[in-house]
């Protein structure tokens, strides 16, 4: 692979994960949690994204899109997830 970050969905989908996070963990039933865990499905899948420290001079690694998020705020997202045991099977089904 010699370009990355260009079909990677963490730009666009980062937003829209952490404003349906925010609006799931504070209890709104506007169908945020839903659109949490589709959101969160559509950024675990490989792509071509990479962090800059994803890259040494010996090898260019790609990580799943969700990593992009950081590593607080991916900690939140998997305890809401962890949370939501009602809607577990749902999140990496299909």
């Amino acid at each position: 692979m010699n370009q990355f970050n260009v079909t990677c969905p963490a730009p666009k989908l980062l937003p829209v994960l952490d404003a349906a996070f925010h609006e799931c963990n504070n209890g709104f039933v506007n169908g945020s949690c839903e659109r949490f865990i589709e959101t969160f499905k559509q950024l675990t899948p490989e792509y071509d994204c990479q962090r800059s420290f994803d890259a040494t001079a010996e090898k260019n690694y790609i990580v799943p899109a969700i990593w992009l998020a950081g590593s607080g705020a991916l900690e939140d997202y998997i305890a809401l997830l962890a949370k939501m045991t009602s809607r577990k099977d749902k999140i990496f089904s299909d």
